[in-house]
């Protein structure tokens, strides 16, 4: 009997400690990843956390370190100190400004090489460049903009939380804005394929009676555009389908968004360290959780990409006919074609036909026929 009670006695000495601890760890891993998910702000109906600037960053920050700098104390380093600055950050917006400039600012310079032409003076243009241009844009149109003051060798800021769930352009936009190429590489093929939140890539409005009334007296010149865009499109879907090499150049180049996050998964995965400690594994560290919300982010980019990348080729192959095929691979020639012969698509009777087109409607305008 005694033995009995001895027994339980000492299993309990052993189980409750063991049950607290777990309990602890738990309570800590959900207040962590609570501080790190909640809203700093809001861009256009999206929230802003922490692990939001993270993965927008593509994981090129130390955040704690900038967390601390940007409320003027100590880096964080445990649950309860980071849920204390996340709440210090939402009661100061100038904080949480400050705080998204100073990385823009380290992500900006990371990779150049000071030389002896640089100055103290070109470090405070770049961060009045970042200033101006965070108090034009929100959040996630700062973030893409910063692949401007990226040095050339470096690999192109991603969008992830930036994607934006969507088709490709349908319908015929006016003509008129298909000269602009767009953005160019990577986030050009995002553009194409309706992600990249780089400037409107849906179509236009509905025309007014007016502007219908004139697009008939120029519908000859009109006509003549629509078929050169059929012609290049039926040529783009014919050389995928002949597997060209034209057509793998523009293959690789629908694909290379898709490539781009897989490199970026590799990076990621090849930065996260070795084994973790016991003590890490029951409450892992603000940065091992920051990595794994970039990890579950990043899956879910890539399948969005991937399922894009996959429409697109399906429209080049003249899904949504040859017309619409002519015009996405056209507007985004620069990138889809990146590689290709020039002679390769007739991007010339295109361009010709377009200028045809718009010559006839600026004529119509300025002397209008008579009804």
């Amino acid at each position: 009997m005694l033995e009995g009670h001895w027994l339980l006695t000492e299993g309990a000495a052993i189980a409750l400690p063991a049950a607290s601890t777990a309990l602890y760890a738990r309570r800590a891993r959900k207040t962590l990843r609570s501080a790190l998910r909640a809203p700093l702000f809001w861009d256009g109906g999206q929230p802003v956390s922490l692990a939001t600037i993270y993965v927008e960053l593509n994981g090129e920050a130390d955040l704690p370190a900038a967390v601390g700098e940007a409320l003027g104390l100590p880096a964080p380093n445990s649950p309860a100190e980071l849920a204390r600055a996340v709440a210090l950050l939402q009661a100061d917006p100038a904080a949480t400004r400050h705080l998204v400039l100073d990385l823009a600012t380290e992500f900006s310079l990371r990779g150049t090489v000071p030389s002896a032409a640089s100055t103290a003076a070109d470090g405070v243009k770049l961060m009045e460049r970042l200033t101006e241009a965070h108090g034009r844009l929100g959040f996630f149109a700062f973030m893409a903009s910063l692949n401007v003051e990226r040095p050339a060798l470096l690999p192109a800021l991603l969008p992830i939380e930036a994607l934006l769930p969507g088709g490709l352009p349908l319908g015929q936009p006016d003509p008129g804005g298909t000269v602009d190429p767009g953005p160019l590489g990577v986030l050009g093929v995002l553009s194409a394929i309706g992600l990249a939140r780089q400037g409107e890539w849906l179509p236009g409005v509905v025309k007014a009676v007016e502007d219908l009334l004139r697009e008939r007296r120029v519908k000859k010149a009109r006509d003549h555009y629509h078929r050169a865009l059929t012609l290049l499109g039926a040529a783009a879907g014919e050389a995928l389908r002949r597997r060209s090499p034209a057509g793998q150049q523009l293959r690789r180049n629908m694909y290379s968004p898709l490539d781009a996050y897989r490199n970026l998964a590799t990076r990621a995965r090849a930065q996260a360290g070795g084994r973790r400690s016991l003590r890490e594994m029951l409450v892992p560290t603000i940065a091992q959780v920051l990595r794994q919300e970039l990890f579950a982010r990043l899956a879910h980019a890539m399948a969005l990409v991937s399922d894009k990348c996959h429409a697109l080729e399906r429209t080049i192959l003249g899904r949504d006919g040859h017309a619409h095929a002519g015009d996405v691979v056209f507007r985004h020639r620069e990138s889809l074609l990146h590689g290709v012969a020039p002679d390769a698509f007739p991007l010339a009777a295109v361009q010709q036909a377009l200028d045809d087109y718009l010559k006839a409607r600026d004529e119509e305008a300025t002397n209008p026929s008579e009804a």
